[in-house]
Parts: structure tokens; sequence; C-alpha cells
């Protein structure tokens, strides 16, 4: 029995039905729009990223530099970063234009990327359980009105959003703000562990060098201290302090200059996993003007992150009481504090108590406090992992206050022999000083989050709040997962292909159905003709 010819005009129908959806899901894939399904969201610009977009009054050209034959780990890469940028250009139109090159084969551009500090990436490859080492182009330039900001390897971006638009905010604001790094360059056992940019705190200066000029302002005797020009300020190790230094910095915030304050009350060294109380000096008496007191103690919570511990063979991963964790969920990160917008959590490194003296006119608030299981550890100190003491009674202990209002300086005037070319300022307009009973927050950099409250306390000294919003892995709750570059075809052709199926399905579901009320009502009329 041959098919009605219903029939396979419905088929033809389905076919031709199927065959338009394919050609849409694959032009669509073609252009920079999309409608984004991932959990995630991977391919929607945060409205901080279009806002940046939107200022831009030249042309942006954003060069790929990639390969012609990519390693296949470095595929789904070269994908998410295609589809990143597409953003860019889909929201910008003729302001944001990009291009993708091959290197390799052009020598005039070969000496231009070259002279731009701008190299091939050496990548591992394995290859019948061999391991070959490769040079390949994988890089990025973002170039607007003659200036250029480069990523010599895509492969080490983590946040690409993020340091794209931060990238682009760099092009848009071409004099920086300065953000000085001030105190003394502790040194402990060796003199490995130096509170320099070159030493520990090499992190923190290539976190805030992503968008301020960061100025290293170390504490030398007999020497001031060089602020100007500096738009705010990360000062520690207050206690070493001259008083001409110490000066100079009441002097900054009587301006109206913001202050960050990691202070201590504990001498800790690192290295040989020591700690003493420090005696009573002039920055204690600095810090009471403040209204503020920190405590010759070091502050252990259960809540906690683990550090790897080393006297076992294997290392052994152990929580540490001295590292608290504070989590934003829990209260400990100061509800609707600007600066913790975003941040989940933060580890702070033996802090010490801090307490408010409430002898200042000047309004306070919590910005960072221990969980409810914390307790404190006296002298004599012990900083080893496998005998930290446990606790003799549980309570909360803020670690971070912000005071706000219009200060008066802890001086009466200058100190005996400093001269300045300025007068003395007695007060100031209204400030915020934010204080941490931690000396080692920009040494001791344990998790990423460390990195986001640097960098948002920064722009919430600076006022500068233009990446506020954009999500980074170092403030997520759960990790981005990444997919390989076989799963992300599947998804794509499963993408193309599901809805046809299901349209056809319908089509073919529809057809049947109404061959079926024909032949019954066939049926029907046949006996009805019998019955007569």
């Amino acid at each position: 029995m041959l098919p009605s010819r219903s029939l396979i005009s419905t088929f033809a129908q389905a076919l031709a039905l199927a065959a338009v959806l394919i050609a849409v899901g694959w032009g669509l894939q073609r252009v920079s729009w999309r409608w984004d399904l991932t959990e995630d969201r991977l391919y929607t610009l945060n409205q901080t990223s279009l806002d940046l977009v939107d200022q831009l009054e030249s042309p942006l050209e954003i060069r790929l530099l990639l390969s012609g034959s990519l390693p296949p780990r470095l595929r789904a890469v070269a994908e998410h970063i295609r589809a990143m940028v597409d953003q860019y250009a889909a929201h910008g139109g003729d302001r944001v234009r990009v291009i993708e090159v091959d290197p390799d084969g052009d020598d005039a551009l070969v000496a231009e990327l070259k002279r731009q500090g701008i190299a091939k990436t050496n990548v591992n490859l394995t290859d019948n359980d061999r391991v070959e080492m490769r040079e390949i182009w994988f890089g990025m330039t973002l170039t607007y009105e003659g200036r250029t900001e480069k990523f010599p390897s895509m492969g080490a971006i983590e946040n690409l959003e993020y340091d794209i638009s931060g990238a682009i905010l760099r092009l848009l604001q071409p004099e920086h703000l300065t953000v000085a790094l001030v105190g003394p360059a502790f040194s402990y056992g060796q003199g490995t562990h130096l509170f320099t940019p070159e030493g520990n705190m090499k992190r923190a200066c290539a976190e805030l060098a992503m968008l301020y000029d960061v100025r290293f302002v170390p504490i030398v005797s007999g020497q001031p201290l060089e602020l100007e020009g500096v738009s705010a300020v990360f000062a520690w190790g207050l206690h070493y302090f001259e008083e001409t230094h110490l000066y100079q910095l009441d002097q900054y915030m009587m301006q109206g200059f913001p202050v960050t304050l990691l202070v201590s009350g504990v001498d800790v060294d690192p290295v040989f996993a020591s700690a003493s109380p420090r005696g009573e000096v002039l920055a204690d008496r600095y810090l009471a003007h403040w209204g503020l007191r920190v405590g010759r103690d070091l502050v252990s919570d259960y809540r906690c992150t683990k550090v790897k511990y080393t006297a076992t063979r294997p290392p052994v991963l152990k929580d540490y009481y001295l590292f608290p964790e504070l989590l934003a969920e829990l209260g400990g990160l100061g509800r609707e504090f600007a600066a913790h917008r975003d941040l989940s959590s933060l580890v702070v490194p033996w802090p010490c108590s801090l307490t408010l003296t409430g002898e200042v006119d000047l309004a306070s608030r919590v910005i960072g406090q221990t969980s409810d299981q914390a307790w404190l550890q006296k002298e004599p100190f012990v900083l080893d992992p496998a005998n930290l003491p446990g606790p003799t009674e549980f309570s909360t202990f803020p670690i971070g206050y912000e005071i706000s209002g219009r200060p008066r300086s802890f001086f009466a005037g200058p100190p005996e022999g400093y001269s300045s070319e300025t007068a003395h300022l007695s007060e100031g307009p209204f400030n915020r000083v934010l204080v941490w009973s931690s000396e080692h927050m920009l040494t001791q950099v344990r998790q990423g989050s460390t990195l986001v409250w640097l960098s948002q306390t920064a722009n919430y000294m600076t006022k500068n709040h233009l990446l506020a919003g954009i999500d980074r892995r170092e403030q997520a709750f759960r990790p981005i997962r990444t997919m390989d570059a076989d799963r992300r075809a599947s998804l794509r052709w499963q993408s193309v292909l599901y809805a046809p199926a299901i349209v056809l399905g319908f089509v073919l579901l529809r057809g049947m159905m109404r061959r079926s009320r024909s032949v019954d009502a066939y049926r029907a009329a046949n006996d009805e003709a019998d019955a007569r």
C-alpha cells in the first residue's frame, strides 16, 4: 500500500521546516548575538562592562593573536574568548572591532609584537606518552587612541570579562590614580619573606597595578614619606613609624585622603613560627585618638582556612585557627558595606582583637568579624598548627572597623626638627579610615578572595567603582565549570538538531492524528450507511 498524498505532504513540510531551523541555528552561531542559557551566564556581559563600552569615543581594536593550529585543550579556551569579545563588539557596534590574526608568516607583525613585549607561549603537548614543548601564539591586545593594553598569554587570564573590562578602563583613563603601600620592609628568617613588591607583596602589587599606579613607600629612619600625588594609602607596621612618619600620615588624612591601616599588637615571625607582644608606643596613642585599641593577643576561630603541615610525611592539611575565614553569609564582612559587595569570604591571617574605646566623636561600624566560635590566645603564643591551644570561651571578635567623620589632628603641631612647606592642619574634612587588626593581609594571600578584597578596598577609597559587580572566580561560592572541546562540539550539534527533531516529531504526530480522525469519520459513515 502506497503512502497517502497527505502523509507525503506532511513529511515534505516537516523536512522543509527542519531544514529551515537547522539553517537558522547554524547561522545564529555565526553572529555574536546568543541566548545565554548557561547556569553561570558565561556569555552575558555585566552591565558594568556594557557601560564601559558606552564610554568609548573612538574605535577600540581587540586583536586576537592565535596560531592557526591550537592544541585541543586550548581550542575550548579560544572559543570562549571569541564568544566573550564578540559580546563587546555586538554592544559597541562600530566602536569595537575584533580582528583575529596568526602572526606566523608576517615578519613585520612579529617584529611589532616583539617591540611590545609579546612573544609566543610555550605549551606542553602529550603525544603517544611523549611530552613535547611547542611554541604558539595565544595572546591579545586592545588598542584605543594610540594606547595598547597587552595580554601576552590568554591562558593566564583567570577572569576574562573582569580583565578585559579592566583593560578598557585603563585605556579610558590614561592618567592612573596612585595607591601607596607604606610601611617597614619586614623580613623574616633568612630574608626570604619581605614586605616589598619583589617579596611577599608581589601578588598584591600585581592586583593593584591592574587599575592603579602602585608606589612602595618604605619606612626609613630620618627619611620623609613620599605621599605627593597619592590618592589612597595602605599602611602597616605603625609601631615602627617614627614621630615624623606618623605626623605625615596624620596630615595626609587631614587633607581628606583615605587610608587603610593594617595594625597589630603582636610581632609574628612566619618563618620561625614565633610571636611576641609589642610594647606600648606612640602608635597606640595614635590609634586611641581614632577610638581604637589593638590587643596583645591573637584571635582564633573554628571557622578558619587550612594550611599545609609539612612536619609529617606526606604533608597534610590542617585547620589553622589563627587564620579566621570571614563569611559574608554569616555577617562576617559587614552587611551593606560597599567595599565588600560581591565578596563572599576573606581569610585574615594572625589577627588581634580590636576594640572601641568610646572616647572620640567619630562614627564607627564593624566591617569584619569572626564567627561566634572564636576565642583569644594569650602569651605565650603558639603558632604551630599541630599544637594550637583550644578555646577557653567562645565569643565574636571584631577585627575590622570603618571610622568616619570630621577628624582632628593627633598632633598640636609639627614635630621638633620637622620642616614642611605646607601649614599644619588641625582638623580635616569628612573622611573614612579603614582599620584591620592584621599586618599580613598584603603578604599572606591564602585565597584569591584576598585579592578581590584588596582591589575593592582600593576602589572604595578612591571612589573608583567602575569595575564593581563583574564576577570573578575568586569571589564565587562555587567554581565556574569548564568543558573540553569535544563536549562543546557535542552540545553545539545537540542545540542545532534537538529543536528540528522536536518539531518533526510534533508534525508527524499531528499528521497521524489527523489521518486517524479521517479514518474514524470514514468508518462511521460506512456504519451509518450499512445501518440504513
